[in-house]
């Protein structure tokens, strides 16, 4: 049987990689069915999403080089007193711009969908839900 594929912005990514990274670390040994089944949809979607994570921020780090100010004598870039590119006002607004873009952009997933265990915190669900957690059919 094919998984069943679904659709996520980059946005969506990034927020769910670090909160399920971070659920993840959290975790201690559980004793219920569904934690258990919960962690290991984890362990099979987060992988995926790493991978959509180092896509993004290489995009990034490409639409940075391409916005920044270079040094016209020698085109070498020029960076602020923190050591972080340094653009002009209006490459700041087009970087805004083409990022918010970007993170709306969308990407096929894999989800790996389990029951929500009862301890789960309610205030993930909306996150978590398609992706590791079936949806309420209630809702």
């Amino acid at each position: 049987m094919k998984p069943i594929e679904t659709k996520v912005t980059y946005k969506n990514i990034l927020e769910f990689f670090e909160v399920g990274s971070k659920y993840m670390a959290l975790q201690k040994e559980k004793e219920t069915k569904k934690d258990v089944k919960l962690k290991y949809a984890l362990k099979k979607v987060l992988p995926q999403f790493k991978g959509h994570v180092e896509d993004y921020k290489e995009k990034i780090e490409s639409l940075k080089l391409d916005l920044c100010i270079v040094d016209e004598t020698d085109k070498s870039i020029i960076y602020t007193d923190k050591g972080d590119y340094k653009f002009t006002v209006e490459n700041t607004k087009k970087f805004n711009v083409e990022n918010k873009k970007l993170l709306s952009v969308e990407v096929v997933i894999k989800p790996h969908v389990v029951e929500a265990p009862e301890s789960f915190p309610f205030s993930l669900l909306n996150m978590f839900e398609n992706i590791v957690i079936k949806e309420e059919e209630d809702k």
